[in-house]
């Protein structure tokens, strides 16, 4: 695992979360089509006392803004349609290999699934060798 740039990347953003109890991540907004207002009128009527809309926060969501009644501001999410664009979640300066082939997709979800998919080939692995 330690020759393996994306499990000692792992292994490193792990260390990171646990003692600063925060991640860097980086979002990526990419609209395909957006026809104002048609589509936002596909998303349904406003909440109640919302201010704008948005499209990829820090957590990678869409949505509206609400005005609370003490004044505050709070985030009503919707689901982005596809056709409209799609926002994804990355790590920065994140490897460039894994199992000696380049990483095309530096997104959350697909480092996340090839690191799953590495732990479950080791344990299969292991349960073949020790049962």
């Amino acid at each position: 695992m330690e020759s393996d740039p994306l499990m000692v990347y792992f292994k490193n953003i792990r260390n990171e979360l646990e003692k600063e109890g925060s991640l860097r991540l980086s979002v990526r907004t990419y609209i395909k089509s957006f026809n104002y207002p048609q589509d936002i009128a596909r998303f349904g009527p406003p909440p109640l006392n919302a201010k704008a809309f948005f499209m990829g926060d820090h957590l990678g969501g869409s949505g509206w803004e609400v005005v609370l009644p003490d004044g505050s501001t709070r985030k009503y999410y919707i689901n982005l349609p596809s056709d409209i664009g799609t926002v994804s979640l990355h790590f920065p300066q994140s490897p460039k290999y894994h199992l000696g082939k380049r990483i095309e997709d530096n997104s959350i979800e697909t480092m996340s699934r090839a690191y799953l998919n590495y732990l479950n080939m080791l344990v299969r692995e292991a349960k073949e060798k020790f049962e």
